[in-house]
């Protein structure tokens, strides 16, 4: 999930899918937990 506002401007995309969709959306990570997991890790020796 990159935690995307909508076409709308209002929702999350997820949602948006869902409710023009029908279907159930769920990330199966999130920016958030991506960014969390990276910080401070050296890459490439730096």
């Amino acid at each position: 999930d990159r935690m995307e506002v909508g076409k709308g401007g209002v929702k999350c995309a997820l949602d948006e899918v869902h409710d023009l969709y029908g279907f159930e959306t769920n990330a199966i990570v999130t920016m958030r937990e991506v960014i969390e997991h990276l910080y401070n890790k050296e890459y490439k020796g730096k």
